[in-house]
């Protein structure tokens, strides 16, 4: 892992503090290829005993969720822009309903 500068240290004390306590840590992050580039990664990391039962080395399992944290912000925007246009219509309707209130005469239900 290369730390990408987008998590605070204490993130990573804690990731480290869990793992080296002995138990799984399950997390997404942001992490930093070799080359520099940033991706969004889901990490499970476990601690490898021996057989004195102590903490040798640890294991990752590891997924680039890069394109799912993207699709996940363009469906949030879209969402957001859908509520603004709901929000925008139904202020229209109910200044609609002000005017026709206002301009024409009630309905009456009672025939002549």
């Amino acid at each position: 892992m290369l730390q990408s500068g987008y998590h605070s240290d204490v993130f990573f004390k804690m990731l480290w503090e869990t793992i080296n306590a002995g138990k799984v840590w399950s997390g997404v992050f942001k992490n930093k290829k070799k080359n520099g580039e940033l991706y969004w990664e889901q990490a499970t990391i476990s601690p490898i005993r021996n057989n004195n039962d102590e903490i040798v080395n640890f294991v990752a399992i590891k997924e680039d969720i890069t394109k799912r944290k993207e699709d996940e912000n363009k469906l949030a925007v879209a969402y957001k822009v859908i509520k603004e246009n709901n929000d925008k219509i139904r202020q229209s309707i109910n200044y609609a309903k002000r005017i026709q209130t206002t301009v024409l005469p009630p309905i009456s239900t009672n025939k002549p």
